[in-house]
């Protein structure tokens, strides 16, 4: 899986080596996320699940290739810090568990964009879609966890476990909880609108997109529901001409 991103890596860079160096533009980007994770498909008796967004950081390198005026292919390479906070808990006549988790999520994407502008003058709108490919390189959980047991004519037994620990997304154990195996290839999708503007020696370009992944992020996957990402990206790109 890894090979196959390598191999998606360098025919998009290919792509852009072939198009004349006087309609190539390159440079920097770097912003924010708000990212979590989206559930879906059955749960156990007694559970509720509310998940919130995290923020992160984005960061990475981008070359627009124009078409024409108005249309252009932008690949990017992007450094971006995904993932979610979750508030659970599960009460059965047997035990109640609760779970406050923080899931840091690092993955290393490349989208592939078409990019359409609109207007005319110094600050041109545009829209921006398609897909993106994905790598996770890291991931780290902050947790606390509480299992309540409940004895018919004796006193309930508490257990707990706090832990701040890398995950090695092999399916490790922790008391109280065993992590799924993770696909760490994604297969997804972004949309986005911004602003650009000419600025200096190059152009100033505002993004704002919202990113769904498509693939989900653990082994444990059937028909019947997933675990995906959802990310929200503000970001500032600064694109000089070759």
């Amino acid at each position: 899986m890894k090979n196959k991103l390598i191999l998606t890596v360098g025919a998009a860079l290919g792509m852009v080596a072939t198009v004349k160096a006087q309609n190539v533009s390159v440079g920097p980007r770097v912003g924010i996320t708000m990212a979590t994770i989206h559930a879906s498909g059955d749960t156990p008796e007694g559970y509720e699940s509310k998940s919130s967004y995290r923020a992160g950081l984005q960061f990475g390198a981008v070359a627009n290739v124009a078409i024409n005026e108005r249309l252009s292919v932008q690949p990017e390479f992007l450094y971006l810090q995904k993932g979610t906070k979750n508030k659970s808990k599960q009460l059965t006549s047997d035990f109640t568990f609760e779970g406050d988790t923080q899931q840091k999520n690092t993955y290393l994407e490349l989208p592939i964009l078409a990019k359409v502008y609109f207007g005319n003058g110094k600050v041109l709108m545009f829209a921006t879609a398609g897909p993106t490919f994905g790598y996770w390189i890291k991931s780290r959980i902050k947790a606390k966890l509480v299992l309540t047991e409940h004895w018919a004519g004796g006193e309930d037994e508490v257990h707990q476990n706090e832990f701040d620990m890398d995950v090695d997304f092999s399916g490790q154990q922790q008391e109280l909880v065993t992590f799924p195996e993770y696909n760490r290839v994604e297969a997804g999708g972004t949309v986005g609108v911004g602003l650009a503007s000419q600025l200096g020696a190059g152009t100033m370009n505002l993004d704002l997109r919202y990113g769904a992944g498509l693939s989900g992020i653990t082994k444990l996957e059937d028909e019947d529901g997933k675990a995906t990402n959802r990310l929200w990206g503000l970001s500032v790109a600064y694109l000089f001409s070759l």
